[in-house]
């Protein structure tokens, strides 16, 4: 589940920052209470797809694998505090790719989620298994 969770990142991450291979791919754009607008685009070359509904499910060759949620910036900066507040948290990874600001970190080592700051946005997404 770890490794599923971390190639629909990576898979996100890309398209994200502009970055596409010969592949087909998913999208959906979300019109938020924060007055954004989130295109949320998934690579489905390897049986990834991605609902239309918020929060929205990931799923591997019809197995759902996990969860999205949009957030307020304001609800990521108290996450972000409460992640590294809570001694049952592990954070894996921290890190900007490319402007992107994420935390990728598991609760007990058997919920893995990632944690998304969305650049020019208000708005921050949430990835968990």
């Amino acid at each position: 589940m770890k490794k599923h969770i971390r190639n629909l990142v990576c898979a996100l991450l890309l398209v994200l920052v502009g970055c596409a291979v010969n592949s087909t791919s998913l999208y959906y754009i979300y019109e938020l209470g924060t007055g954004d607008n989130i295109k949320v685009k998934i690579e489905t070359t390897d049986g990834y797809s991605i609902s239309s509904d918020i929060p929205f499910t990931i799923s591997k060759d019809e197995e759902t694998i996990g969860q999205g949620v949009f957030i307020t910036l304001e609800d990521y900066d108290i996450n972000i505090k409460s992640i590294r507040a809570n001694e049952n948290i592990t954070i894996i990874k921290s890190d900007t790719v490319d402007e992107i600001e994420y935390t990728f970190f598991s609760y007990d080592d058997v919920q893995f989620t990632y944690i998304l700051k969305i650049n020019d946005s208000n708005t921050a997404l949430v990835i968990s298994n």
